[in-house]
């Protein structure tokens, strides 16, 4: 029994590294690459905002979300720490990654390269539709709370 059901074949294909056209993702390629695993009944697609500039969420709205129904398949995104300096800003770069991959939520999202040293936010920890920071060494718990919008968001976790 698998843990998420949803996941066909327990494969997912990544967007860090996509075909490119010089500067850009190679669309075409891409494309055919995305039909290819889909047709072989494979369905989890993993992002970020940091891989390739932005360029792996747009590939996504653009090579999966306008052409396969939303439901065909599992899209990940993740939030890194470099992308964000204050709780504040959480949220509207959560609103940007759903506006460039396309999509009205995310299957999962992660907490992703927390390589920075701002302690409040080197733990996270989600209840209900909350992400509690802390700091790891200090015991600190929670520095900051954010809302987040599960109808947009079904599962998260924390990457390292």
């Amino acid at each position: 029994m698998s843990t998420f059901p949803d996941v066909k074949k327990n494969f997912g294909f990544g967007c860090m590294r996509l075909p490119m056209d010089g500067e850009k993702v190679d669309y075409a390629e891409f494309t055919k690459m995305v039909d290819e695993f889909m047709a072989q009944g494979f369905n989890y697609f993993d992002t970020a905002r940091v891989f390739i500039g932005g360029q792996g969420e747009t590939a996504i709205r653009d090579c999966v979300v306008k052409r396969y129904p939303r439901d065909s398949f599992i899209l990940t995104d993740k939030l890194s720490d470099s992308l964000f300096n204050s709780e504040d800003e959480i949220r509207p770069l959560f609103e940007k990654q759903l506006e460039s991959c396309g999509v009205d939520y995310f299957d999962f999202y992660l907490m992703h390269a927390l390589h920075r040293l701002h302690d409040e936010y080197r733990h996270a920890v989600l209840f209900g539709n909350f992400i509690a920071f802390s700091g790891l060494h200090t015991g600190t718990f929670p520095v900051e709370i954010v809302e987040l919008d599960l109808a947009e968001l079904h599962f998260f976790a924390i990457l390292f």
